[in-house]
């Protein structure tokens, strides 16, 4: 049986070493890093089960990268703090915590905090979505064939790509504006780089295994965006939500004159 996967995110190496000691003695993987970038990287790159964040960390501190967890993962987060105030322990369930310890603790009590979230977590889950010869798990962030258990490029795609594949996702048959899909997935700094988001939308087919000459279901909307649309409902060539000139866009600025007649080839940077 696989052992639960934890991610520490501690910046003293004493203290990191005894949580991780003994939550490895109580059956977990514990992987550790000591600060809140390398947090962010790594739970991008193992996909933990559960997190246990310090709040107190140097740089990054443990509310931003929870924050920004939040922002494409709903693993559950321990938050382990040294402040024994009301405010710190409101502060880190508001910003989407599912538990918290204070210090000094003891390991088992810990311990036992990670597996009550975990048996929450579990009676939880359900995003699961079969996409051609693919099963998609949006919670456990895992892209399998249908008939076999190897893992698909599941963590080429990064975070931004699972959030761009979540929008898509819980949008079926409705046309989003490339606007749209880069707020959502990337931030509003990667607005207009349309194609940024084509490369990204290449690299989630090749995830699900679309072959090369096809776009599978998630459709390309010339001139327009992209949407999910698996039974193949939207007419090609013809958007159900056509861009007219001088009107705004979903993200609340106007259209480019001279975009709308061009291609998404057209648009996009050369290679």
């Amino acid at each position: 049986m696989q052992r639960p996967r934890l991610l520490i995110v501690e910046d003293e190496p004493a203290f990191a070493r005894l949580i991780s000691l003994s939550l490895n003695r109580e059956g977990f993987d514990a992987h550790v890093v000591h600060s809140g970038e390398d947090a962010l990287d790594l739970a991008a790159e193992i996909h933990p089960d559960a997190v246990v964040l310090d709040l107190g960390l140097p740089g990054a501190d443990g509310l931003t990268v929870l924050a920004d967890l939040r922002e494409w993962s709903d693993i559950p987060v321990i938050v382990v703090t040294g402040a024994h105030t009301i405010e710190s322990i409101r502060k880190g369930l508001d910003q989407g915590a599912d538990d918290y310890l204070t210090k000094p603790f003891a390991p088992t009590e810990l311990a036992a905090r990670v597996r009550a979230v975990l048996r929450r977590r579990h009676r939880s889950r359900g995003r699961r979505h079969r996409i051609g010869s693919s099963i998609v798990d949006l919670d456990a962030r895992t892209i399998t064939t249908a008939n076999a258990a190897d893992e698909r490029l599941a963590l080429s795609i990064g975070r931004g790509g699972w959030r761009l594949l979540e929008t898509l996702l819980d949008n079926p048959g409705r046309i989003l504006y490339r606007d749209e899909l880069l707020d959502a997935a990337f931030g509003p700094s990667y607005r207009g780089d349309s194609g940024f988001l084509q490369e990204q939308v290449r690299r989630l087919r090749r995830a699900l295994g679309v072959p090369a000459w096809s776009e599978g279901p998630i459709r390309t909307i010339h001139g327009v965006g992209y949407a999910y649309d698996e039974a193949d409902e939207i007419p090609a060539g013809r958007p159900r939500r056509p861009r007219q000139a001088g009107a705004s866009d979903a993200d609340g600025e106007a259209a480019q004159p001279g975009i709308q007649g061009r291609s998404e080839r057209e648009l996009s940077p050369t290679s």
